[in-house]
């Protein structure tokens, strides 16, 4: 009766036991969600970049597929914040952020750097055609109707382009 009793115990702690544990996993899994996300825009962040350009540049050399980053600056950006408030600004920063998602096929990633700087990682593309994806980025967002967001608000950015060099880095690649 006490081996069995003790049995029983051992059982109950081993269950609280494997669900403490699955608690703990599912905390860390959201957690590390949390660290490669920009907390305002729902966007990845630069950790999460940096995290996956190294594979996507390796497996682009080996398979010959040309990934490019177009880089999208809020031109201006400091004004609006003091001209029209900071929450304004905000709600410019996740405007723009919805705005490149919308570009995003499976695969590709939309990023905030920081600040008012975004990065569109397209995990392939043609040469050809990726100028005019950038085209057309920068003129979804300079072409929105800013005024929904605020009266007399005005937004543009600039918008460029690089693809992948053999040799890239993150660094080589977002100074190109």
């Amino acid at each position: 009766l006490h081996s069995r009793e003790e049995r029983v115990e051992w059982q109950m702690r081993v269950r609280a036991d494997r669900q403490a544990s699955r608690h703990l996993e599912e905390k860390t899994r959201h957690l590390e969600r949390l660290a490669m996300q920009d907390a305002l825009t729902g966007l990845y962040n630069r950790r999460y970049l940096e995290q996956i350009v190294p594979a996507l540049l390796s497996d682009a050399t080996e398979r010959q597929r040309a990934p490019a980053l177009v880089f999208v600056d809020i031109d201006h950006f400091k004004q609006i914040n003091d001209r029209f408030s900071h929450l304004v600004g905000d709600e410019v920063l996740r405007t723009v952020g919805r705005i490149l998602s919308g570009f995003v096929r499976e695969g590709d990633v939309s990023v905030r750097l920081g600040g008012d700087e975004f990065v569109v990682l397209f995990s392939h593309v043609e040469a050809q055609s990726s100028t005019s994806v950038v085209a057309r980025i920068h003129k979804a967002v300079n072409e929105f109707d800013w005024h929904s967001v605020h009266p007399g608000l005005s937004v543009s950015a600039s918008a460029g382009l690089a693809l992948a060099d053999s040799q890239d880095t993150l660094a080589s690649w977002l100074h190109r």
